[in-house]
């Protein structure tokens, strides 16, 4: 028996919110919040890798991991797809289903190609909303 199962789609919310960087810089200051959301920006092909590695090799304790952790940083950034799509995926991993690793690596690939460009577009509006 084959305990992988196909993700159903997640609905849709904004891809990113500048709520969370008017958050992040209310909390940590308007530097360390760039530097957060760069860093973030810098890690996210690895981090979404990581997971896929983990579902792909069968190490579900390790994926799960890997997406709380993806979780939480994109709650912080404001990313809202990726934080919900984040969600699903622990949800499932949590009733035992173990996505299909490919489904998983398209659904983030997609995140993340819709994500980088409106966080460097938020960082840019920012930067020059301060000049």
């Amino acid at each position: 028996m084959n305990d992988e199962v196909p993700l159903q789609p997640v609905p849709a919310r904004p891809v990113l919110t500048p709520e969370g960087l008017a958050l992040l810089t209310d909390d940590v200051g308007r530097e360390s919040a760039r530097d957060f959301l760069n860093s973030y920006l810098r890690l996210l092909p690895s981090r979404t890798d990581d997971i896929v590695e983990k579902l792909a090799g069968g190490d579900v304790k390790g994926a799960r991991k890997a997406v709380s952790s993806l979780y939480v940083t994109s709650s912080m950034a404001g990313a809202l797809q990726l934080e919900d799509y984040c969600q699903h995926l622990q949800q499932q991993l949590s009733l035992g289903r173990i996505p299909i690793a490919e489904a998983v690596k398209a659904e983030l690939s997609g995140n993340v190609s819709q994500l980088s460009p409106a966080i460097r577009l938020l960082l840019d509006e920012q930067t020059a909303g301060s000049e």
